[in-house]
């Protein structure tokens, strides 16, 4: 929908481990330590997967339960990219031109992509 901001700090992300992956009806939440948390409303891809809506592959990522982020990057306007230190990567897209695909809540801040 917005896109990432070009002054998003993707080091956020670097050294914090997922440890809780929650769901609901159209929706999966990244809980990471330290108060960071994303929600994803619309695409993923896991590696080098295919694309899919969240509601239609919800245990994709509960492997990576207690895996670090070793780095995180933007690939396109509004794609952000997980490396876990397992060499994983989480890919989440902006898919949604009218609605909100993801936000990130972290430091007291949110950002709504």
């Amino acid at each position: 929908m917005y896109g990432l901001p070009d002054d998003f700090d993707y080091g956020i992300f670097a050294g914090r481990a997922l440890r809780v992956v929650s769901y609901a009806e159209y929706s999966m939440y990244l809980h990471f330590d330290r108060d960071c948390t994303i929600s994803i409303e619309g695409t993923i891809a896991i590696d080098d997967s295919d694309p899919v809506e969240v509601s239609q592959h919800p245990t994709s990522v509960i492997f990576l339960i207690g895996a670090t982020v070793s780095s995180a990057r933007r690939e396109s306007l509004g794609t952000m990219c997980l490396q876990f230190e397992t060499d994983h990567i989480i890919r989440i897209f902006d898919s949604f031109a009218m609605y909100e695909s993801y936000s990130i809540s972290a430091d007291g801040k949110t950002t709504i992509v």
